[in-house]
């Protein structure tokens, strides 16, 4: 693959000789630079929205309306019965139902706002409808994530560029690294495949990448706890972020930072009960979906009193100065959790063993953290007993069953869709069809097919990481294609994935222009696949596109629609190994690939790698 990137001029050498003369024509070289990148920043905004409203037109007789319709359904459900009761009503749905709710808290809330203002514009709407005005409030939030998600690409691109080039010992002038970024927010703002996923079928998929993004810049910054919380709000949105946090975990540990391990959990901690709140600290006195709902008050006041005790330790250690007292207070401070046993101790209850885990947990870290990490440790402490509040004080957790549950077991498939990936190709070859089904007996011990493809893909998501954790420590830019890596592992190895996920690893794999342009087209060829695999299910699975031959060669052409159709039929699935091949290229070159030679030139002396001062391990 190049090696090329695309880089800009740093500016002037340290120690070079210089008149004024020159120093003024350098300024406005780089005042002229921004105002050229700002203009195609303005272009690229204006063309994009005219891009997404020609999508969502030109795609108008495939549209996945079951998708957008049931999206409308629960959130109108939730305007006329209360949002915070949906799941209980839902939490015993069976695994095939025909209207089933897989949506996390964020989304179904999202849903539920576009009821509202779609009811207060249109009162007599008690159902989706397809014209463009019904829609716009949703589609717009798809486009402002679009933004978020391009914005995030430009600042982790630039980030790199610079960090790489300052370690080989080059100087990084004002606009270093500008021109590789803006060409990956262009690539990302006009991916094919991000049209297509939220304008053309549409779907949110999408909303997961750019807190994945910010999520890694954030990382990259030295911002664990920050980066933690972005996690936290894509999983809310789609549970598939989740499969990112063994990356989040490994990456620090392989660096031997176990503090930003830490500020990354009690973040992602922090920002997942930061959102299940409304649902966790509340009940249905008689289950019936109707009634109000109460607050679960033992829950809340446990919860406060965890925030009690993990605060007490900063009064404490003011009061402490001798070496003495911090040894008494160091004690008084470990023994404090005990006083959260105080919900089973009132009503003569055995204890549960997770509450005693949750103690433990709290009584190490008050104990051993300083006190300048606390700021970390009390939102953890807090989110964490938010969560935990759902196995020991009956805390609601109908939220999770069915936003990150229900979608396990609703889908028993290889794959999903027009899925082109490995166990789509294993299990046409082999007849594997349900994924719990006995693949093998291992130590006496059954094992499923589900089971086998995951793991598999937890030991390569594993090498992934390390080799993450490798690039981030050397402060080589070829991060960008190692950080690329996990979600196209993601769409290849584990079963039961959605065609639309390769938008995840191909979007992301974008960013590697700040490293490779070879790398970045493999990326571009990833979404044009990705977009492909979409339609490929619009067309083919839809409902209604049986009735919408016509109406697609009107609008399109009969040309390029036979020749849609050829490609349709030749690719699936064959093309999955194509898809599985760039996957391992993406992880060779995340592994291997050698670092540019050290800058050379006079002045270019090596300069230290910026890093957050907060990136020190606690």
């Amino acid at each position: 693959m190049s090696e090329s990137t695309l880089e800009i001029d740093a500016g002037p050498e340290i120690g070079a000789p210089h008149s004024t003369v020159g120093r003024r024509r350098g300024a406005w070289r780089t005042i002229l630079h921004a105002i050229v990148l700002l203009a195609v920043a303005g272009w690229a905004l204006e063309a994009g929205v005219e891009a997404r409203r020609w999508t969502w037109e030109m795609t108008e007789p495939i549209r996945f309306r079951s998708d957008i319709s049931r999206n409308f359904y629960w959130g109108y459900e939730g305007v006329k019965g209360g949002l915070l009761s949906l799941y209980d009503r839902q939490v015993n749905q069976e695994p095939r139902a025909r209207l089933w709710l897989d949506y996390a808290p964020l989304r179904l809330t999202l849903m539920n706002l576009w009821a509202r203002a779609t009811v207060a514009k249109y009162p007599d709407a008690t159902a989706w409808r397809g014209d463009f005005e019904f829609n716009r409030p949703l589609l717009r939030v798809n486009t402002a994530m679009s933004l978020l998600m391009a914005a995030a690409a430009f600042f982790l691109v630039h980030h790199w560029v610079r960090r790489d080039r300052r370690a080989r010992g080059g100087v990084n002038g004002p606009l270093t690294g500008a021109n590789a970024a803006t060409v990956a927010a262009l690539l990302v703002w006009f991916s094919p495949a991000v049209l297509i996923s939220t304008h053309g079928w549409p779907t949110y998929d999408l909303y997961i990448i750019p807190f994945f993004l910010w999520a890694v810049y954030l990382a990259s910054r030295g911002w664990w706890f920050s980066a933690g919380v972005m996690i936290a709000i894509g999983a809310m949105f789609k549970g598939q972020q989740l499969t990112m946090v063994p990356l989040f975990l490994l990456w620090p540990l392989f660096m031997k930072r176990p503090g930003a391990m830490l500020r990354w959990t009690a973040g992602m901690l922090a920002g997942l009960a930061a959102v299940a709140l409304p649902w966790v600290m509340s009940y249905l006195p008689h289950g019936d979906p109707a009634e109000l709902r109460a607050v679960n008050w033992t829950a809340a006041i446990w919860v406060m009193s965890v925030w009690g005790v993990a605060t007490a330790p900063l009064a404490i250690g003011y009061w402490a100065r001798s070496a003495r007292a911090k040894r008494w207070a160091r004690l008084i401070v470990a023994l404090m959790p005990l006083a959260l046993l105080w919900p089973w101790i009132a009503h003569p209850l055995s204890i549960p063993a997770e509450a005693w885990g949750f103690i433990a947990a709290a009584s190490v870290l008050l104990a051993t953290i300083r006190l300048r990490h606390y700021r970390f440790v009390i939102p953890g402490l807090c989110g964490g007993a938010v969560l935990m509040s759902m196995f020991i004080l009956n805390g609601s957790s109908a939220w999770m069953k069915c936003g990150w549950g229900f979608g396990l077991e609703h889908w028993p498939h290889m794959s999903v869709g027009s899925c082109y990936n490995l166990p789509t190709i294993i299990g046409q070859a082999y007849g594997w069809r349900d994924v719990h089904a006995t693949l093998f007996t291992w130590g006496g011990q059954q094992v499923s097919i589900r089971a086998a493809f995951n793991t598999v893909f937890f030991m390569v998501l594993a090498l992934s990481a390390w080799g993450v954790a490798r690039r981030y420590r050397r402060d080589d830019a070829w991060f960008l294609v190692a950080i690329s890596t996990p979600y196209l592992l993601f769409f290849n190895f584990p079963v039961q994935v959605h065609e639309r996920y390769l938008l995840f690893g191909a979007t992301v794999g974008l960013v590697c222009i700040g490293r490779s342009v070879g790398m970045t087209l493999l990326a571009v060829l990833l979404s044009l696949q990705s977009g492909l695999m979409t339609m490929d299910t619009m067309i083919g699975a839809n409902w209604r596109a049986r009735g919408a031959t016509a109406a697609m060669k009107n609008l399109w052409g009969e040309g390029m629609f036979d020749f849609l159709e050829h490609v349709r039929e030749a690719a699936n699935p064959h093309l999955g190994w194509a898809t599985f091949l760039a996957a391992l290229v993406f992880l060779w070159v995340g592994l291997t690939a050698r670092r540019s030679p050290t800058l050379e030139g006079p002045g270019r002396a090596v300069a230290p790698s910026q890093r957050s001062v907060d990136d020190q391990a606690m």
